[in-house]
């Protein structure tokens, strides 16, 4: 199929804006030139929590190494002579891992939830591979495996409300000793507007999963949720990655996912056991999803199979859109459903994820308890017709960079524009579009149209200058 309203395609790219450095080191003595910050020599060294500045630095844009909740600071960090390029690099030995271990920028007036890129190059001992060789970038929990030999890293994440920027190192979540070392050298740091570059996870088509991979083990859970043990929605590592995690409507259902026996076709399936939770002030049951990994963005037809217990007769639902109307009844016997569902961008972290069945009965008002049992997904690629095909083609932005007036080129009925920022807030609404649109009110930025042609909606991105 070809792709649809696509926001990161080719011809974008050279309409980005250049990026702006925020720092660039390679732990230096005298900096090369246009990079920043002197170094002190080799065998210099502080542990956790002492500030670099005079002690591994003369003037240093890196603060510490900060470790929370742990009462034995000992991670060590020393400038050495085993760097990727130039003499030094920074070797930090972790020794303690309890929780939050991250090398911290000195306070900077970030605002949060500003995208940042980081670039560097990384590697680990023996003891590093051991434990899965991870330096987790500058996502708390996006972790990236290194190697005994240097290799370069791509990262991107948010400012945080502390307003530093993180480099984080393996959080082992115990009171375990680690004892491992991560060597770090000629790091770049950038801002990245337009957040991480869409990548999907998955692209070869149809996917399926039926359950009978050796990572199912009949009886073992797959996720859940409950007051007890908190929330564990990341779906299992399979191959391929077809499922990211489970997704509650507003923090509401809890629920239990576990491998059985009782299959469709084969020897396994999933089993949900669901208790559903109530919105107390609507008095109505929020729903309960399951997502895939990230998917060109795009039309799907999924199929599955399905059943539920006679505790979920004429409760448990399914379907394939958020209209609660399209959802079918499930029933306690195996059947076939099927639906199309759709993938666009979210311009917010650019992910474009597929929700492929929703699970619970919005009309209920009382809180109730059933199990379900789903085998045999199948997502196929292709739903979308040549004519919405040539529409998304026939839609265009014009003048890209824009000044003041921002025109749209179509031969359809464009029935809404909305302008929204990079995060997602939306800063205008046109209802009635009989000519240009007025940008002026907007700051020089990357901003998200969003256009309603002929009942069809499609996002372009355009540049204000």
């Amino acid at each position: 199929m070809r792709k649809i309203f696509t926001m990161l395609g080719l011809g974008l790219c050279t309409l980005s804006m250049s990026a702006q450095l925020i720092w660039e080191g390679s732990f230096e003595q005298t900096p090369p030139a246009g990079q920043q910050d002197a170094f002190l020599a080799v065998g210099t060294s502080v542990v956790s929590r002492v500030a670099w500045e005079g002690k591994m630095a003369t003037d240093s844009y890196w603060n510490n190494l900060w470790v929370d909740k742990n009462t034995e600071y000992n991670n060590k960090m020393t400038i050495v002579s085993d760097a990727h390029s130039g003499s030094q690099a920074i070797l930090f030995e972790i020794s303690h891992v309890d929780k939050g271990n991250r090398l911290r920028s000195t306070v900077k007036d970030y605002t949060a939830g500003d995208w940042v890129k980081a670039t560097f190059w990384a590697k680990t001992d023996a003891a590093g591979v051991a434990k899965g060789g991870k330096l987790i970038g500058l996502f708390e929990n996006y972790s990236q495996e290194l190697t005994t030999e240097y290799q370069e890293f791509v990262s991107y994440g948010q400012i945080g409300g502390s307003g530093r920027i993180e480099l984080w190192f393996p959080d082992a979540g115990t009171s375990e000793v680690d004892n491992y070392k991560v060597w770090l050298d000629d790091v770049s740091l950038e801002w990245a507007p337009s957040g991480p570059p869409y990548m999907p996870d998955l692209e070869n088509f149809p996917c399926t999963e039926d359950f009978e991979s050796n990572v199912y083990v009949i009886g073992n859970e797959i996720a859940k949720q409950n007051a007890t043990d908190g929330e564990l929605d990341s779906w299992p590592v399979t191959t391929p990655q077809v499922f990211d995690r489970f997704w509650r409507g507003n923090n509401t259902t809890e629920y239990l996912a576990t491998v059985d026996g009782d299959a469709y076709d084969g020897s396994k399936a999933m089993k949900l056991a669901i208790e559903t939770k109530l919105d107390a002030t609507a008095g109505t049951a929020y729903d309960f999803r399951l997502r895939t990994v990230n998917l060109p963005e795009g039309d799907y037809k999924i199929t599955l199979y399905a059943k539920t217990d006679a505790a979920g007769e004429g409760i448990a639902k399914i379907g394939f859109t958020s209209e609660a109307d399209s959802w079918e009844t499930l029933t306690t016997e195996y059947k076939e459903y099927s639906g199309v569902g759709n993938v666009t961008i979210n311009p917010s972290n650019n992910t474009g994820r597929l929700i492929v069945f929703y699970t619970s009965d919005p009309t209920l008002t009382v809180t109730q308890s059933y199990n379900m049992w789903i085998d045999g997904i199948k997502i196929e690629e292709g739903t979308a017709t040549a004519i919405e095909d040539k529409k998304a083609e026939q839609v265009s932005l014009y003048p890209n960079p824009v000044g003041n007036e921002l025109f749209i080129n179509t031969a359809g009925r464009i029935d809404q524009v909305e302008l929204y920022s990079l995060s997602g807030q939306c800063l205008k609404v046109v209802n009635e579009v009989s000519g240009a649109i007025n940008t002026n009110e907007l700051p020089q930025g990357i901003y998200i149209a969003s256009i309603t042609v002929d009942g069809q909606t499609l996002q372009k991105k355009f540049i204000k200058k």
